[in-house]
């Protein structure tokens, strides 16, 4: 490899293991169970999911005690209630905790309303 562009979502989820590679796996077949459609790349680093002609939905990147979820400061405060109390949140960030399940349907949901928002534009 040339240079970190060509790194790939494989190439990402190969340097980590355990729970985290886990967790980052599920991730990536939910989005692309919800959205076959969209782009995966790597895009700032991390595993990144584009719409044609919109731009990202959804991207995610493992942190050292979590697992950043970063659907955009629209779709936070559109499910802070359902987020609030389980989820550390912050603008367009939401962090998901090593030690619980995958919150699936929750990722499906959110896919959902950025595909929506994007639609409406």
């Amino acid at each position: 490899m040339t240079g970190a562009q060509e790194k790939t979502v494989d190439d990402y989820l190969l340097d980590y293991e355990g729970t985290k590679a886990e967790l980052m796996r599920g991730i990536r077949r939910t989005v692309l169970d919800a959205a076959p459609h969209l782009e995966e790349r790597i895009a700032w680093g991390m595993p990144s999911y584009k719409l044609s002609g919109y731009g990202y939905i959804i991207q995610f990147a493992a942190a050292k005690n979590h697992i950043g979820l970063f659907p955009g400061p629209a779709a936070v405060a559109a499910f802070e209630e359902e987020l609030k109390g389980e989820y550390a949140m912050s603008k367009g960030t939401i962090r998901l905790q090593l030690d619980k399940p995958l919150p699936g349907g929750l990722i499906r949901r959110i896919v959902a309303y950025n595909l929506r928002l994007a639609a409406e534009e």
